[in-house]
């Protein structure tokens, strides 16, 4: 079965003259009908999934492209807190704030290590804000990038009271 539509994809994205990947970013009524390319193709930077409202299915998208803020020296990422701390925590990517895409169950043992978890993905039901609430670390979730932007060894200030995270070298 997965083989037919692994054909099919392929068949259509060449007649379409785009990638086999870019065939997701339609929704169905695009396939059906006439597709704006550009506009359908500049959902690369984001998320989407269908979601259910008043009995119709609608496209539900989330922009992945950077929420940061230049102030002064500092760069400061938004996201949702998870588990909010009085004072913010200052610590270093990879040794005392964990910094990843997601998270998953394989990696408790390194989360509940952590002062802090900072997630790209991820609302108040993930798995990164479910840790941090059972295990009291103050954490962000949803932040779009923190990934790309930071790396292991900066310097960084969570504070989790207003939802950012701020890169201090």
């Amino acid at each position: 079965m997965f083989d037919t539509i692994d054909k099919s994809m392929k068949k259509i994205a060449k007649t379409m003259k785009m990638k086999e990947e870019e065939l997701g970013l339609f929704t169905i009524e695009e396939l059906k009908g006439k597709i704006n390319k550009e506009n359908t193709l500049s959902r690369k930077d984001k998320i989407w999934s269908l979601v259910l409202k008043n009995g119709k299915v609608i496209l539900h998208m989330r922009d992945l492209t950077p929420k940061i803020k230049e102030t002064g020296k500092s760069k400061v990422i938004e996201g949702r807190s998870v588990f909010i701390s009085k004072k913010p925590i200052i610590g270093t990517v990879g040794k005392d704030i964990l910094v990843r895409a997601m998270t998953f169950p394989d990696m408790l043992k390194e989360m509940t290590k952590m002062k802090a978890i900072i997630t790209d993905e991820g609302g108040l039901l993930c798995h990164a804000a479910i840790t941090c609430r059972e295990f009291k670390i103050p954490g962000i979730v949803g932040t779009g990038n923190a990934t790309k932007i930071l790396k292991e060894g900066d310097l960084v200030e969570v504070d989790t009271e207003k939802g950012i995270v701020r890169k201090l070298n």
